[in-house]
């Protein structure tokens, strides 16, 4: 069964296009986690108006607001990253047998 329809059965996508993928899924996903973070902060922060006597709500929400201050920030930054792919490939001849080997090298760094 085909998961996805424009490419026919059997065809092997990149590794790095799947990599790509969900990298950027999760850069995201930290994004709207973050929002959330704050959301739900100001709410405890600003709306509401409830006392209980073990724990602050404001302190609690200005926490929350801060850390998803950070996580959003965090998350910005791993979405502007740069990468950078080196391919590398090399052909020689084996002496004993006279075949050709080739020998390919790739790397994803994250810069």
């Amino acid at each position: 069964m085909c998961v996805l329809p424009a490419v026919p059965c059997g065809v092997l996508l990149p590794r790095r296009v799947a990599f790509e993928s969900t990298y950027r899924k999760k850069a995201i996903m930290s994004l709207g986690f973050g929002i959330f973070l704050i959301a739900v902060g100001a709410i405890l922060a600003f709306a509401l108006d409830v006392t209980v006597s073990w724990i602050d709500l404001k302190t609690v929400g200005y926490i929350l607001m801060a850390a998803g201050f950070v996580i959003v920030i965090i998350g910005i930054a791993l979405i502007a990253r740069k990468r950078s792919t080196t391919a590398e490939t090399r052909s020689a001849v084996d002496p004993v047998s006279g075949e050709r080997i080739t020998r390919s090298e790739r790397r994803d760094d994250v810069v």
